[in-house]
């Protein structure tokens, strides 16, 4: 009995260090040290900046970091550090942009940065545009139609000129001067009294 105790308890002082193995491997060490550690091992730095009242932070420390599959690809690929970010070096390390900040988020009720919404919805709108378009394959099919009917034009023009060779040419940024210098002035003069500027 007595040796089943001292081998349970043996299992017990030893089971951290065998689950600590099975995940991401962090380790005790100043920045510094980490990055001249990083550049000797050709690895990155990771830091897991965490707060004691974050629930995220306790989900991915109890869930995500040490399993094994995580532990394999950060352990390959990265010095790992922990670093409370309220306390020691912490909030100094922690100095990065201020939408990474957990405390600045919660302050501000996530709205700290509020995203472009306009900008969100019009890229929706053109996106689903596109599809009912035929995606990306028939916008690209009719774009180059419309670039070799203008470049047909510019081609057989006497009053202009292409500027890039055929084998370069652009199908969204067609570029072309008038034959002469005078007739090049004359046009930005009646492109500007139209109101045509800056194209």
């Amino acid at each position: 009995m007595k040796r089943l105790s001292i081998t349970g308890m043996l299992l017990l002082a030893l089971l951290p260090l065998w689950t600590a193995g099975q995940g991401i491997e962090f380790r005790d060490m100043p920045l510094e040290k980490a990055l001249e550690t990083a550049a000797k091992e050709k690895k990155m730095v990771f830091i897991d900046f965490y707060t004691t009242w974050c629930g995220p932070c306790k989900t991915l420390s109890n869930e995500v970091f040490p399993q094994k599959e995580v532990g394999d690809f950060f352990n390959a690929r990265f010095v790992s550090l922990k670093c409370d970010a309220e306390k020691g070096d912490g909030p100094a390390l922690a100095a990065c942009p201020s939408y990474m900040s957990y405390r600045r988020q919660a302050d501000a009720h996530s709205m700290m940065n509020t995203p472009n919404t306009f900008g969100i919805y019009l890229t929706g709108k053109i996106l689903r545009w596109a599809e009912d378009e035929g995606g990306l394959a028939a916008l690209a099919a009719q774009n180059r139609e419309k670039a070799a009917v203008l470049y047909g034009l510019l081609d057989s023009s006497r009053v202009f000129i292409p500027h890039a060779e055929p084998a370069s040419r652009s199908i969204a940024n067609v570029t072309f001067r008038c034959a002469t210098k005078e007739l090049d002035e004359e046009f930005i003069a009646g492109a500007r009294a139209r109101g045509i500027e800056g194209v």
